[in-house]
């Protein structure tokens, strides 16, 4: 169960103020946590929800959310976390290849080889602890600003808002009809 205690100062990133739940959703608990929304889904249980399950929900999410910053942020971090990984991964194995075919059969084959495996290892742990930071952030509720994953996820967030207001405002607009006689 997670604690709702405020974050420990010596915790690594920038954290980032919540938005503002829903703004007509009644608020039943004057002592609940930040980011705790009463009435619809929980804010923290669905951002959590984008990085257990990447792809699908936070696309999901990334899309339809409206009024969540934070949820909107943690989908637009788990998108391109997930997005990115596979991407580092496709481009060692290249490297591999191509060096492989390099420099052909013998000790320095050999050794190059171990040095891609530690790499391919080293990548993989390392994402695996970023998304179990990830993830538990987003379930206490945190929004903690990684150096180059956090700025791509906010800019992919803003660029999305904008896109759909701009679209929203154009569908509010009156279609004019053009009087041709």
């Amino acid at each position: 169960m997670p604690s709702d205690s405020p974050p420990h100062p010596s915790s690594s990133g920038r954290e980032q103020p919540l938005a503002e739940a829903d703004v007509g959703a009644p608020e039943t608990d004057t002592a609940s946590a930040p980011g705790v929304q009463r009435g619809r889904r929980n804010p923290r249980v669905v951002a959590a929800l984008c990085y257990a399950v990447p792809y699908v929900v936070a696309l999901w999410v990334l899309l339809r959310e409206r009024r969540n910053r934070f949820v909107r942020f943690h989908a637009a971090q788990s998108l391109i976390f997930f997005v990115t990984i596979p991407l580092m991964q496709l481009m060692l194995f290249a490297a591999l290849v191509v060096v492989g075919n390099i420099v052909g059969i013998g000790a320095l084959a050999f050794v190059l080889g171990l040095l891609f495996i530690g790499a391919f290892l080293v990548l993989g742990i390392g994402a695996l602890l970023l998304w179990l930071r990830m993830l538990a952030d987003s379930w206490a509720g945190q929004a903690t600003v990684f150096p180059v994953l956090g700025s791509l996820a906010h800019r992919l967030e803003r660029l999305l808002t904008e896109v759909r207001r701009e679209v929203e405002v154009a569908r509010s607009r009156p279609v004019r009809q053009n009087d041709t006689v």
